[in-house]
């Protein structure tokens, strides 16, 4: 993305950031080495991570949808 482009989509940068910042937190334990077996124990391990960083997720999906908005409501 060129600055130009940064510039005139603000809340895609801040959504991108976001996601860059927390993705780990997100994503199941082991899925970035291609499989995650989750187990009772992991499965709420990772549950409470990620519902420590529900509000980044939420604010990701408003930038998202900002974004999606303002760009279909410029010509």
């Amino acid at each position: 993305m060129t600055q130009d482009e940064r510039k005139h989509r603000p809340f895609l940068v801040e959504a991108a950031t976001l996601a860059s910042e927390h993705y780990r937190h997100w994503m199941p334990p082991g899925l970035s080495e291609g499989e995650a077996v989750l187990s009772v124990d992991t499965c709420t391990s990772w549950t409470e991570t990620a519902t420590a960083h529900i509000q980044a997720l939420d604010a990701f999906g408003a930038g998202m949808l900002l974004d999606a908005l303002v760009q279909t409501a410029t010509p």
